[in-house]
């Protein structure tokens, strides 16, 4: 590969992070590169959150800058008690007061000012940074911006400017303006939002993206054909990681039914992962029927512990090869998303980890999510509205009924067309470019 140095420019990066989900696609390219010889350098924020889910040894070797979120530890000390003062008032059964519900507005209004994001106070830490690892090379550089943040893509429009020996490919984990995720809520800011994204298109050497929707939209928002300079890169699932874990797929045999759910989950109505129609639905079902395991960050409603008994086990966090290990001993794994915005291009690196372990997958959460669409001739794929209960009820009714137990029933061809090997490798083909020659 011609490039001497390469970059990775990206908001979560382990350890300041709560969630591995929305950094697990970095982490591995990073270490994939890294493991290839490649001069690699991460440069990241550096938050209150500290977790490296079990990678320490890999985060040894991936050369890392941190710069300093200015905004992270106020963020994090507002969330926290915004929801000690929700839990308190539920506890009273009081509703929100004035005061409350004037701060809350004064917060939407603060945020929707923030042009495209919080990010973008960091965001200037973190291009200086860049700048100096652009200037310590000693050959061509290729810089990688990964959002959200989308201000993370700004960094790299300005590298652009200023430096246009530099290779830059902006890669998009979700869209910018594609949907209302990201959109601002005032015309005058979103005007400028849309500008932002439409010079960072135009400006970037190439794009990637996760998910079909995005380049359509992408396309629309820039007014101008991406497809030359654009290539769909799927998150994936590690196949090494696959070489330490024991398939234990077992039948039933009068045992509950395991139903694993791995990522983080919270109630409310602004919640894009809220529980509340899977626990409705196991309530209806006998106690030794199934039973719901949850891995990840949860913030559950009290009284749903005691409700469902042994329905519900809470199991924690774990680190990704414990995960992985765990899913294998599930009868099934569920998907959970529970808001439109965003769910059509819904395919996290967790989907491409379900597939590989062969067992059946039900994905709760709107019609339109990209899954349904990835994984719809699966005959092991089941899709369930996330307001429809008698359906929930009537495919774990229908799981329940049939052999679980077995060898792995998902064709090993759709398993391989999503390892990480194969996604990374086309990264490796964007980044090898002819020395002097950014195109």
């Amino acid at each position: 590969m011609a490039t001497a140095k390469i970059i990775i420019c990206t908001y979560g990066f382990p350890p300041y992070l709560r969630s591995l989900g929305g950094a697990i696609r970095v982490l591995k390219l990073a270490e994939f590169l890294t493991q290839k010889g490649e001069d690699v350098t991460v440069v990241c924020a550096r938050t209150p959150h500290f977790d490296t889910f079990g990678y320490d040894e890999a985060l040894a070797k991936i050369n890392t800058i941190t710069c300093e979120d200015p905004i992270a530890n106020v963020a994090r000390r507002t969330v926290t008690s915004a929801k000690d003062a929700a839990a308190n008032s539920q506890k009273r059964s009081d509703p929100p007061n004035i005061q409350s519900r004037l701060r809350q507005r004064l917060k939407h209004v603060v945020l929707d000012a923030m042009i495209p994001d919080t990010g973008f106070l960091v965001s200037r830490k973190m291009r200086k940074a860049v700048l100096q690892e652009i200037e310590s090379a000693k050959g061509p550089v290729a810089l990688i911006t990964s959002g959200p943040p989308h201000s993370i893509h700004l960094i790299g429009k300005h590298i652009k400017r200023t430096k246009n020996q530099v290779r830059w490919i902006m890669d998009y984990r979700d869209s910018w303006n594609g949907t209302s995720l990201f959109r601002k809520k005032n015309p005058f800011f979103q005007s400028i939002n849309q500008s932002m994204e439409r010079s960072c298109l135009k400006a970037a050497d190439h794009l990637t993206y996760i998910s079909g929707p995005m380049l359509p939209k992408a396309e629309q928002i820039a007014n101008i054909q991406l497809s030359d300079k654009a290539t769909l890169i799927s998150n994936g699932f590690d196949e090494k990681l696959l070489d330490n874990i024991t398939r234990t797929n077992k039948a039933l045999n009068g045992r509950q039914m395991k139903l694993g759910y791995f990522g983080a989950v919270d109630h409310g109505e602004q919640s894009y992962r809220d529980p509340a129609t899977v626990f409705k639905t196991l309530e209806k079902l006998p106690e030794n029927k199934v039973q719901f395991v949850i891995h990840g960050p949860s913030k559950l409603e009290a009284g749903w512990e005691q409700r469902l008994g042994s329905r519900l086990m809470n199991g924690g966090k774990l680190t990704h090869l414990e995960a992985i290990q765990r899913m294998f001993e599930m009868d099934a794994l569920v998907l959970l998303h529970t808001r439109e915005e965003g769910a059509d291009e819904v395919i996290t690196g967790k989907v491409f980890e379900y597939i590989s372990t062969g067992l059946p997958i039900i994905s709760i959460g709107p019609k339109t999510m990209a899954v349904n669409q990835l994984l719809r001739d699966d005959p092991t794929f089941f899709s369930v509205d996330h307001r429809d209960e008698a359906h929930l009820l009537a495919t774990i009714e229908k799981l329940h009924g049939q052999s679980l137990g077995g060898p792995v029933r998902r064709a090993e061809s759709i398993i391989k067309a999503f390892s990480r090997t194969t996604q990374h490798e086309k990264f490796i083909q964007l980044l090898k470019v002819k020395e002097g020659n950014c195109e």
